[in-house]
């Protein structure tokens, strides 16, 4: 080879080289980026400023991470403000009958003939070999019910609607009133006993929102909620409609009362579709919750009888929709939680109150046990979620921990044991979900 030659090769790998240099420089300039924005958070050093969180850490919980070009990338993802979804509702409509008065329909029932549950029928019902503790303790003092002030005649299977069994039985008191909700029906009685609203269907008491929703076009297909706003002296009701299970159209049915009289007082009537962006979605199990900024409510979301898609609350604009003032804006606030995150845990309570007020800015409250798959398992797991809902700013709702809406915190109680019940359900008995009882071990 000639000089020249060797020198042409020579220069060209010495190119090569520097080339390759910068290449690597450059990747190493942006890792220390990335890896200087996210410790520093806005406002401040994160070296000078790093605190733990006050919620309970698992061992798998490190404040101070090793930090690869993997996990930088990763945490960035995670760091991602986790947006919150804005869920138009229709309404509201004005009811302004006596609900004697409304016109009778009789109930629909579209609701599937399979339980809905988190976990696959195979595994219910079966208790574990290794379950050190049996599944059903007796309790070793024998505690008397305290003797009731007065008794009185309910919603019979009959007047249910549907005659299921065991029934879906809700209701609520308020200062005059208690109002029952079975199945497809509510009934309306005073303290004394006295009848005030002989059982009436969904399907006549949404009918006045036309045909529009499944909810005024006489398909409200029962899981009713009666409760009563003592903040603002009204009552709700509410159940989820749809056409058909599987299908594509469903939705949350939802009354608030004009007056604190049930009866004669009006209504304004709203219908929240559970969730637009999947309308193959059935919202199951719907528990709400009354708190000053909102009305929460959560639902278990299943695409068909035996697919699980995961949970979907929801903060309702509680002021607007007591006031009927106009279409509820901006909507409502929305977040869905996957079944990975969720592990066993599902159908979650929204918290409650009655007495005395929390404190101003408080987020509402959201919990769940831990559910293992099988039966006469001992469980001590309580998951609990922080719910903010910022009506005026949206995009500042949170609820949960990070993207994926994680726990803020696990409690760890007294064992107990879910006794999932498991028998061969006809179509008659309403099987949409296992019947749940709970023994304190």
């Amino acid at each position: 080879m000639s000089t020249n030659s060797t020198y042409r090769a020579r220069k060209r790998s010495f190119a090569s080289g520097r080339l390759l240099l910068i290449a690597i420089l450059t990747i190493l300039a942006a890792v220390f980026v990335t890896a200087t924005a996210l410790m520093k958070p806005s406002g401040g050093d994160q070296l000078g400023t790093h605190s733990v969180s006050s919620r309970s850490m698992n061992l798998t919980d490190d404040p101070w991470p090793i930090l690869t070009v993997g996990s930088l990338f990763r945490r960035g993802q995670e760091q991602k403000k986790p947006q919150a979804e804005i869920v138009e509702m229709v309404g509201p409509i004005s009811q302004d009958k006596n609900l004697g008065e409304l016109p009778y329909i009789p109930p629909y029932d579209a609701r599937p003939k399979q339980r809905l549950t988190r976990h696959s029928a195979s595994g219910i019902g079966i208790e574990q070999k290794s379950d050190p503790m049996p599944a059903v303790r007796t309790s070793a003092q024998a505690v008397a019910m305290p003797t009731p002030l007065s008794t009185f005649a309910g919603i019979t299977s009959a007047q249910s609607g549907c005659g299921c069994l065991p029934p879906d039985t809700d209701g609520d008191v308020g200062p005059n009133d208690y109002i029952q909700s079975v199945n497809s029906s509510v009934k309306i009685i005073d303290k004394t006993g006295s009848q005030l609203l002989a059982p009436t269907t969904y399907n006549s008491f949404f009918f006045a929102m036309g045909a529009s929703t499944p909810c005024g076009n006489n398909q409200n297909d029962g899981d009713g909620v009666v409760f009563y706003d003592h903040i603002a002296d009204r009552w709700v009701i509410s159940d989820f409609a749809f056409p058909a299970f599987p299908g594509t159209s469903f939705y949350q049915c939802i009354g608030v009362s004009k007056t604190s009289d049930p009866v004669a007082g009006g209504w304004w009537l709203y219908a929240l579709q559970v969730d637009s962006a999947n309308p193959s979605y059935l919202g199951d199990y719907p528990k709400f919750g009354v708190w000053p900024d909102a009305y929460y409510l959560s639902v278990n979301l299943f695409s068909n009888a035996t697919t699980f898609n995961g949970v979907r609350v929801y903060a309702l604009p509680r002021s607007s929709m007591i006031n009927g003032t106009g279409a509820p804006n901006p909507g409502a606030i929305a977040f869905t939680i996957t079944p990975a995150t969720l592990g066993n845990a599902y159908s979650l309570l929204p918290a409650t109150f009655r007495n005395g007020s929390p404190p101003a800015g408080q987020p509402e409250y959201f919990m769940a046990i831990n559910s293992s798959a099988s039966g006469g398992v001992v469980e001590n797991q309580v998951f609990t979620w922080k719910f903010h809902a910022d009506f005026v700013t949206p995009a500042n709702s949170t609820f949960g921990v990070g993207a994926n809406h994680a726990p803020n915190g696990t409690i760890t109680v007294a064992n107990f044991v879910e006794a999932i019940q498991g028998p061969a359900y006809t179509p008659t008995s309403c099987p949409k979900r296992e019947r749940r009882a709970y023994s304190i071990v």
